[in-house]
């Protein structure tokens, strides 16, 4: 035991992460691939690590349907994987900003720690602490009300391993469902789509977020006394999801939505907005929209949730940070700013170094799922093809989990890339943070300028 302590003290935060999950993803295959695990027979270990993977880095895409491949043992495994992962996340992301807070400068410091006051001052075991019983509070009030929500359609006893189940995942940011058609059957139950959309948003959001939102409501802070960050990351969210539910419901007025209520398409929209950004469950089917609809997905599955939350993508506060790099561009001002604070020189550079990687990660990863997959032909032999595929691509990098119906065809060299791409996008944008904000400084060396052309 002492060697395992003094191993694990010699990691580093990104090494630590990186392992933890593979090894959890391992166990997790192993435990789907056992025969008491599924209905009938046994699944291969190819589609058990997927879903293995799927769970543990909360992404929702899915090889098998949940609800009949798996038996209540295999998918009490499935919802124990979303769970740890889901905290992981959350507690890797709250000690980084911990961590990082107490190695850098006295003055650095000093800033961090005035803007997060409950962080500091206390042990890593006690914020951990109060980050599982925020998410238990959360998951548990959830699963009371989807019980009442899911009440015609269940006994009692199913109904409240749904609702337990469809909280967890909801708030996790997983997207896991053990209904066959995910939550399409509850279009237009307004209680439950509310739950859930609530569900992912505070999972979205970061514990960060939710620890001062929770000061806001106690009375012990205004908004304008938020940090930036919190700033951000509601401000971004709040547009994403208003303007891509507005997106939606125009582009699928004639489509999808056609002869819905205007109450439905509203319901819809906003929900497959919510849901794009960070989760994966749907209340219509993503196969049949508009391409114009899947790109707006696209776009909100690449930009995720906030930092330090269950959610993946490039993150809100990463697009936001450009955003008011753009605006400064613009205005013409000397320094880039948002909400009266100057935006640091290193947070635009990860912003931009992690939006860039990312997109060439993705598009990377689809070309040869386009050889893969039988992507390798004239458009008009098989349209809509590409999309299919970047829309995979970007929901695994993301972690959301919606598909336009391609999972379950994949050949065995496509499960694995996108095993491979959901790791990534997991533990990926958090390590290459760490990795950044752990450089060492080097002697500045500075070139003569010279004009380039741009444009």
């Amino acid at each position: 035991m002492g060697r395992l302590r003094n191993w694990v003290r010699r990691r580093s935060w990104a090494e630590l992460l990186l392992i933890s999950f593979g090894n959890l993803v391992l166990a997790g295959a192993v435990l789907l691939t056992l025969p008491i695990s599924a209905t009938k027979g046994r699944v291969g270990f190819v589609d058990a690590l997927f879903t293995s993977t799927s769970a543990v880095c909360v992404t929702g895409l899915a090889v098998n349907d949940i609800g009949t491949v798996f038996n209540s043992f295999g998918q009490a495994v499935i919802l124990v994987l979303i769970q740890l992962g889901g905290f992981g996340i959350v507690s890797f992301g709250t000690v980084m900003v911990f961590v990082l807070g107490r190695r850098a400068s006295l003055m650095t410091r000093d800033a961090v720690s005035e803007s997060f006051p409950d962080l500091f001052g206390k042990s890593l075991r006690r914020i951990v602490r109060n980050a599982f019983l925020v998410m238990f509070a959360i998951e548990i009030a959830g699963a009371v009300l989807l019980f009442f929500g899911f009440r015609h359609s269940h006994p009692a006893k199913e109904r409240a391993w749904q609702a337990l189940f469809h909280s967890i995942s909801a708030f996790c940011n997983a997207g896991f469902s053990l209904k066959t058609d995910n939550l399409i059957g509850s279009a237009d139950n307004v209680f439950v789509n509310l739950v859930i959309m609530t569900l992912i948003i505070l999972g979205g959001i970061g514990f960060i977020v939710l620890l001062e939102m929770g000061e806001v409501l106690r009375g012990r802070r205004k908004w304008r006394g938020l940090t930036l960050h919190s700033k951000l990351a509601l401000t971004m969210s709040a547009i994403l999801i208003v303007v891509g539910a507005a997106l939606i419901i125009g582009l699928e007025n004639h489509n999808l939505f056609a002869g819905v209520s205007l109450k439905g398409k509203i319901l819809r929209g906003l929900f497959q907005s919510v849901t794009a950004r960070t989760c994966g469950y749907n209340t219509v089917e993503i196969g049949r929209m508009t391409e114009a609809s899947l790109v707006v997905l696209i776009g909100l599955m690449f930009i995720g949730g906030a930092p330090g939350s269950c959610a993946g993508g490039v993150k809100v506060t990463s697009a936001g940070v450009l955003l008011g790099l753009a605006l400064h561009a613009f205005r013409k001002e000397k320094y880039p700013s948002l909400f009266g604070r100057t935006l640091p020189r290193e947070a635009i550079e990860r912003a931009l170094i992690l939006m860039i990687s990312s997109f060439l990660l993705i598009n990377f990863v689809s070309l040869i799922l386009l050889g893969t997959e039988g992507g390798l032909v004239s458009p008009q032999t098989d349209p809509g093809r590409f999309m299919k595929i970047i829309f995979e691509a970007t929901s695994a990098f993301g972690t959301v989990g919606l598909s336009t119906g391609i999972t379950a065809s994949l050949t065995v060299t496509g499960k694995l890339l996108i095993t491979s791409l959901m790791y990534i996008g997991r533990v990926g944008p958090l390590t290459l943070i760490y990795l950044l904000q752990n450089r060492g400084e080097k002697v500045s060396i500075v070139y003569p300028e010279e004009e380039i052309m741009v444009g």
